[in-house]
């Protein structure tokens, strides 16, 4: 399965948009490119460059999240394993300082209401096809990574609840018992 289910017209339209711009990208052409970058990534590779629309349509790209380390977190509201860490994510979100964290960017499949209804204090950015979690090499969600503030990559991807808070260099038991 290359892509989450697109329903609805303009969700196909966006679904087959973007694997045609991915073809055209990997014969050598960027095709207008909403993403586009290398298929299969290593510490250290240049991260690969896109521009999502946000949850109030404005277009933003990975380019603005430069100079700052970034927690890149990929998500899907209707995914039970997100849904089971949902709470958890948003307390680490809420408690941790600056210094603790890195900047966290949220690429999330699903409908802006329903990335709305998440209540994230990150910025989300609309990936209904994948796209681009396919050029990092993600394959689900919850999966994460990090870039450096010079746009590399920076670990490898973190599959689940576990790896991802580990990742963000937050134990999972710390964000329970706060919780408690």
């Amino acid at each position: 399965i290359g892509s989450f289910l697109a329903e609805g017209p303009e969700a196909i339209r966006n679904l087959v948009t973007t694997w045609a711009r991915a073809l055209a990208g990997r014969n050598g052409n960027n095709g207008n490119g909403v993403a586009h970058g290398p298929s299969s990534l290593n510490t250290g590779d240049p991260a690969p460059q896109f521009e999502l629309p946000d949850l109030h349509g404005k277009t933003i790209s990975l380019a603005e999240f430069r100079d700052t380390e970034t927690l890149i977190l990929f998500w899907n509201p209707e995914c039970g394993f997100c849904k089971r860490m949902l709470n958890d994510l948003r307390v680490w979100e809420r408690s941790a300082t600056k210094a603790e964290t890195r900047r966290l960017l949220i690429i999330a499949a699903g409908s802006p209401e329903a990335n709305r209804a998440q209540d994230f204090l990150a910025t989300v950015l609309l990936d209904p096809t994948f796209a681009v979690g396919h050029l990092f090499g993600v394959k689900g969600t919850p999966s994460a990574l990090l870039i450096s503030a010079d746009g590399k990559i920076a670990s490898q991807v973190a599959v689940g609840a576990d790896q991802v808070f580990a990742l963000a260099q937050t134990q999972k038991t710390q964000i329970k018992s706060a919780v408690a």
